[in-house]
């Protein structure tokens, strides 16, 4: 979803990401981060991060009571 090449700039490139990430969420299609679309980007990098984190998966795989031992 993220550009190539992240230059920190709002350019078209920039703004089309922004509407696509609005209309998967059915949030206003307008390019604009507000408070709620920022909030949302930010869940869904936490996602992606529990997603693919080897270290979190064992860790929440790991029955609590072993640790307890």
């Amino acid at each position: 979803m993220l550009p190539k090449h992240v230059t920190g700039v709002l350019d078209d490139e920039t703004k089309n990401a922004v509407i696509k990430f609005q209309k998967e969420l059915d949030l206003t299609d307008d390019g604009i981060v507000n408070g709620q679309v920022q909030a949302q980007l930010y869940l869904a990098v936490a996602q992606k991060v529990q997603d693919n984190n080897p270290a979190l998966k064992k860790a929440l795989s790991l029955n609590l009571r072993d640790m307890e031992d």
